[in-house]
């Protein structure tokens, strides 16, 4: 194979990595406060729990004033996520579960706003081109460069 085309399949398996690591890492689904559900691996769950400003209670906490509550299924060993819905946008970004716009899918409403959509369409048009250009072979130049040869 030559280096160009060595180059596109590393691309590929490394972005296939990344949207698969989840489900690769046994994951399981979770849903936010806003509806919205992720995927979250038992090493990402363990990441956010030590987090500033996130709390675990294996038994539903009591519901404070600008607190947000994420339980979690059995899978990932049960209980619930506790904390401001900055410090668990933080945390879950931290841990590398992308949740979209900052705090909003840990604040209770109607499903995703307008701009969390928004965003979730850029970052999957983003991927798509990505795969595209690298299988396309985009970019490359004309290769016209020299070679030298050592003589001995």
């Amino acid at each position: 194979m030559t280096r160009r085309t060595v180059s596109k399949v590393f691309l590929i398996l490394a972005m296939v990595t990344f949207v698969l690591n989840p489900v690769l890492a046994g994951a399981a689904p979770v849903t936010l406060p806003s509806g919205k559900v992720i995927e979250l691996s038992q090493g990402q769950v363990a990441t956010i729990k030590s987090q500033p400003g996130v709390f675990f209670s294996t038994a539903a906490p009591e519901t404070l004033v600008n607190q947000a509550v994420v339980g979690l299924p059995q899978e990932l060993g049960g209980g619930f996520l506790y904390g401001t819905p900055e410090a668990l946008a933080q945390a879950f970004t931290t841990a590398g579960a992308a949740v979209g716009p900052p705090a909003e899918a840990f604040v209770a409403g109607e499903g995703l706003s307008t701009a969390a959509k928004i965003g979730i369409a850029v970052g999957a048009a983003a991927v798509i081109g990505g795969v595209a250009a690298a299988i396309a072979g985009g970019g490359g130049g004309s290769g016209g460069g020299t070679t030298t040869t050592a003589h001995h």
